[in-house]
């Protein structure tokens, strides 16, 4: 087998067993309401440094869902906005994990979550779900060794708060084509 071939296929297996975590697009604030879809909102925050070669990207925590009708979407931590609101297919869903991803968004370690850590994941059109206010803290070292450096990761949730009429109340200042949605209280873990 060439050099070329070999290297090809352990970047392929790397990528397979590492996995890429890719996250679920926000809503922006000025976004129009889409009616036949499902929102889900809260705080995900963490505290990361941004990584200049990574291009402003950090570690970070992902909540990872899977739904009935075969979709799948993830909520990214983030360090500079932490209300978050995004939009997907109504569905019922899962919360199968917890990801701690690398500055590139490379799945590092995943924590699968026991099943029913999301009360109720029935999640129907024209309505916001809040899932609580998350926060974590998330860093990245490196430690010269000879020919090369010895990589040291961290992460973990420091903070879950129940929020709900708080964080509702911020959701419709900020996301005002949203606010007159009915909201639910679907706390993860509850």
């Amino acid at each position: 087998m060439s050099m070329r071939r070999l290297l090809g296929l352990a970047l392929a297996l790397g990528i397979v067993s590492g996995g890429c975590v890719h996250s679920t697009g926000l809503v922006d604030p000025d976004d129009k309401l889409e009616p036949r879809s499902a929102y889900l909102y809260g705080r995900f925050g963490v505290d990361a440094q941004d990584k200049a070669l990574a291009f402003g990207a950090h570690e970070s925590i992902e909540f990872a869902f899977k739904c009935q009708d075969h979709s799948a979407f993830t909520i990214r931590f983030s360090n500079d906005t932490d209300l978050q609101v995004i939009q997907i297919r109504p569905s019922r869903c899962e919360f199968v994990q917890v990801v701690y991803t690398n500055a590139d968004g490379l799945a590092m370690r995943r924590i699968p979550m026991e099943p029913g850590s999301l009360r109720n994941g029935l999640f129907l059109p024209g309505r916001a779900y809040y899932l609580g206010d998350f926060y974590g803290k998330a860093s990245f070292r490196s430690t010269p060794i000879p020919f090369g450096a010895r990589m040291h990761w961290r992460w973990g949730i420091t903070d879950v708060q129940d929020n709900y009429e708080l964080t509702t109340a911020a959701m419709r200042r900020n996301y005002w084509s949203l606010s007159r949605l009915p909201t639910e209280n679907r706390m993860l873990g509850d």
